[in-house]
């Protein structure tokens, strides 16, 4: 119940059904057991998951709650804000945290990579893929062991920096990959279907919506992919 960030536990397994409140329900659930320093990282793993989701203003609650703790609690916080502040637009703030970043990094290669990932969101919500794979590249060299949710962030970046550079081909084969190696992603099924559907390929298009409506099929309601695929399905019938 209490990781999100590096392991596969319910939290993330939630998530990847597209169950998210249930998956803030159990993190709620298991705050309980952290106390004194160690509820920093609770708090780390609850905010990259309300990141993950699209719930960037609840983790910016977060983050500004662990920056008034210590200097413990605001460096957890660092790892899931900047996404976070380029979600919701606060490039001053995002600017901000990517000097914090900048200066740990010079010390702890962890933090290195957390500004690698963080300076990718920004150069993708400004339109330049070029250099968001440029950091991408950097962060994949850097010898550090991420799986889980981390390691399926990291290649959901890449694909996206490749689809915006019109490189859908590569896009798709990160997507392919990442379901090699994390075989209930759903969502590299719905990406699949948008590429595949931009690359004239109907058929397959159809098969990944198909798949990941199949898979969401438990999803919460009100979430915006399941009626996309649907959408999108009916579209393309007799296609």
């Amino acid at each position: 119940m209490q990781s999100y960030t590096h392991e596969l536990l319910l939290p993330a397994v939630y998530r990847e059904a597209g169950r998210y409140s249930d998956a803030v329900r159990t993190l709620d659930a298991a705050g309980m057991y952290y106390f004194g320093g160690e509820r920093s990282r609770w708090q780390y793993q609850k905010g990259s998951l309300l990141a993950d989701i699209g719930w960037n203003d609840h983790a910016l609650e977060i983050a500004n709650e662990m920056k008034s703790y210590d200097r413990r609690s605001e460096r957890f916080s660092l790892r899931f804000r900047g996404r976070a502040q380029v979600a919701v637009g606060d490039m001053d703030g995002v600017d901000y945290t990517v000097t914090q970043l900048d200066t740990l990094a010079q010390r702890n290669i962890h933090y290195k990579y957390f500004l690698l990932i963080t300076k990718s969101y920004i150069a993708i919500a400004q339109n330049n893929p070029g250099l968001a794979l440029e950091y991408l590249q950097h962060a994949g060299e850097i010898t550090i062991s991420f799986d889980g949710m981390m390691a399926i962030e990291y290649r959901t970046l890449l694909a996206e920096a490749y689809r915006l550079s019109g490189e859908l081909e590569k896009a798709s084969s990160v997507h392919k990959a990442l379901l090699q190696i994390y075989g209930g992603h759903a969502l590299s099924h719905f990406e699949l279907g948008k590429l595949y559907e931009a690359m004239s390929r109907p058929k397959e298009a159809r098969l990944h919506y198909k798949r990941f409506l199949e898979m969401w099929h438990n999803a919460d309601e009100g979430l915006p992919e399941p009626d996309y695929a649907r959408e999108r399905l009916e579209t393309l019938k007799g296609v």
